[in-house]
C-alpha cells in the first residue's frame, strides 16, 4: 500500500484557479496522465509519480506546500499504464 498525502502535517493544501482547484490534484492527474512517465516506457510508478508530484507542487507553492510518500520506496510498482 502507498500513501501519497497532498502536504506535510504542518502545511495547508494550496487551491487556486490557475491548478483548476487543488494543487496536488491538478499534477497528481496530469502525472498519471503521462507527465510522470520519466522513462517513456508507457508506464508510471508509484515512484515516479510521487518525485513529480513533489517537484512540481513544490515549485508551484515556493515550499509552501509539500507532498509526502509512506516510508517505503515504490520503483517498480506500477500505477498507471498508457496508451492502449
Amino acid at each position: 500500500m502507498a500513501i501519497l498525502s497532498s502536504a506535510r502535517a504542518n502545511q495547508v493544501s494550496q487551491e487556486s484557479t490557475r491548478w483548476r482547484g487543488g494543487v496536488f490534484t491538478q499534477y497528481l492527474l496530469e502525472g498519471l496522465q503521462s507527465g510522470a512517465d520519466n522513462d517513456r516506457d508507457g508506464k508510471v510508478t508509484v515512484d515516479e509519480l510521487f518525485r513529480f508530484v513533489r517537484d512540481s507542487v513544490d515549485r508551484e507553492t515556493n515550499g509552501r506546500q509539500q507532498p509526502v510518500l509512506s516510508g517505503v520506496k515504490y520503483e517498480e510498482l506500477v500505477i498507471s499504464e498508457l496508451g492502449g
